[in-house]
């Protein structure tokens, strides 16, 4: 009998996400928001730096210094 999709990427070890800056213990953001000409609210993240450089990054850059969130 086949195996199902999910036992074989349990078995695989697969992650959804790999390692990069969002998911990173050293990633920090602040939340912004802004209306639109509707007058709906939205919120987006700004100020996206790693925690240990102070340096400017992208959600999905990463690093050797990588640490996964808890």
């Amino acid at each position: 009998m086949a195996k199902k999709v999910d036992e074989i990427k349990a078995e695989m070890g697969f992650l959804r996400k790999a390692p990069c800056c969002a998911n990173c213990a050293h990633f920090t953001t602040q939340k912004g928001t802004f209306t639109d000409w509707r007058n709906q609210e939205y919120t987006y993240d700004k100020m996206l730096r790693c925690g240990l450089g102070g340096f400017k990054v992208g959600k999905s850059n990463w690093c050797a210094k990588y640490e996964r969130k808890q």
